[in-house]
């Protein structure tokens, strides 16, 4: 199954209930367990990595990434954990949401407008992300630190409220990424930065932690296009900039942007702007 298929929707109608919560460090040579668990899984990995696979996908967690696995999806490791790994984690149980429930959308209100909520509106649901690099974001470890200190005292409701809290924080950044998944960001801002070296699938396996085959069907489904697209996006971007801002000859711009073979590059670049770099260059008329 897809990647997609096995995201977790929380119903604005429900609180989750929380079965187990703690802050854990690995031990050693510790391996994900192998089972199909009834709970949904919210894991915070403080320190070091892990290697979890859910239905033939793994996922390559460090410190800093949000993960969430689905109740009733097989789930094991076969790589051990990092030495010195922590992380936090929730098990939790929530409905899923009705056939007729949309997705929530924050609405676009003033301060001075009056705002009367009818009963369907209620009938929403948000969608969490399978995996969130949220960095260094002390606030949540600070609320998964609160959740398990409710949890491990007995106080349900405040737990609850506690993981809701999580859920639209990290909604709320799922919805304003674009794409919306961590691999893709990633992948884009190495390409960025590097595009004018010779960029291997190794290289996008070892800066992901996954294969390369599913790594490139998550970027296609996310953004609409190949990893190889973007990139040559990237390098016919910068020879642009580079034909109308320095005299470098089209053969220097050519392999400065990782294309060393000037007759494919010039090739591609007509394909893509439809016209020559060095007709680009005699059009390109700056604004003053």
């Amino acid at each position: 199954m897809s990647e997609k298929s096995h995201t977790i929707k929380i119903p604005c109608t429900a609180m989750p209930f929380v079965c187990e919560a703690d802050r854990c460090a690995a031990g050693e040579n510790e391996i994900h367990i192998d089972r199909i668990f009834d709970c949904n899984v919210a894991i915070l990995l403080l320190k070091g990595s892990m290697e979890i696979i859910e239905d033939g996908v793994p996922y390559r967690l460090a410190a800093g990434h949000l993960f969430f696995l689905k109740g009733g999806v097989h789930h094991w490791g076969e790589k051990p954990f990092e030495r010195g790994t922590v992380w936090y984690y929730a098990h939790f149980l929530c409905p899923e949401p009705d056939g007729d429930m949309r997705v929530f959308h924050s609405p676009q209100v003033t301060d001075t407008d009056r705002v009367y909520m009818q009963e369907s509106d209620s009938r929403q649901f948000i969608e969490l992300p399978k995996l969130l690099d949220i960095g260094e974001d002390s606030e949540t470890e600070r609320l998964f630190h609160r959740l398990a200190k409710a949890h491990n005292s007995g106080d349900t409701p405040r737990t609850s409220i506690l993981l809701w809290e999580i859920f639209l924080s990290c909604a709320e950044v799922y919805r304003k990424d674009s794409p919306r998944n961590v691999y893709v960001s990633r992948i884009k801002k190495y390409i960025d930065g590097h595009y004018h070296e010779e960029i291997s699938s190794a290289d996008i396996e070892k800066l992901c932690g996954i294969s390369y085959k599913h790594i490139c069907a998550v970027f296609k489904e996310n953004t609409g296009m190949t990893i190889k697209k973007y990139l040559i996006g990237a390098r016919i971007k910068a020879s642009c900039r580079l034909l109308a801002e320095t005299p470098m000859s089209v053969s220097e711009i050519s392999e400065s942007v990782g294309m060393g073979d000037v007759y494919y590059f010039s090739r591609i670049f007509k394909r893509e702007k439809g016209c020559s770099p060095s007709k680009y260059r005699k059009d390109y008329v700056p604004r003053i």
